[in-house]
């Protein structure tokens, strides 16, 4: 086993102990449980981060995630992947969503 692994192959999930809200028209990701004690503050989300946050109940893939954005907003195929990569990225930071290895 090389220990390498294929970027495509890497599955990202929602934490459940994040909840979004959306109040006047902003989306937030509000920490919940355990996670408001260690969290500082709600996380401000863009439409389309929210959008796919809601779809990341199940594991899904880069690819999994692009497809979907393409399917719900008018963009490229390469905007789209630099878009994800992006979001989930930043959602991985604060711990609202979960890498998952294969």
């Amino acid at each position: 086993m090389s220990g390498i692994v294929n970027e495509a192959e890497i599955k990202y999930i929602a934490n459940p102990d994040y909840v979004l809200r959306e109040i006047v028209g902003e989306y937030m990701l509000i920490p919940t449980g355990r996670l408001s004690m260690t969290t500082n503050g709600v996380i401000t989300i863009s439409e389309s981060a929210a959008y796919l946050w809601k779809k990341m109940d199940e594991e899904k893939t880069i690819t999994e995630l692009c497809d979907l954005l393409l399917l719900e907003y008018d963009i490229d195929r390469e905007t789209a992947i630099a878009d994800v990569k992006e979001m989930v990225d930043s959602m991985c930071d604060v711990a609202a969503v979960s890498r998952i290895y294969p």
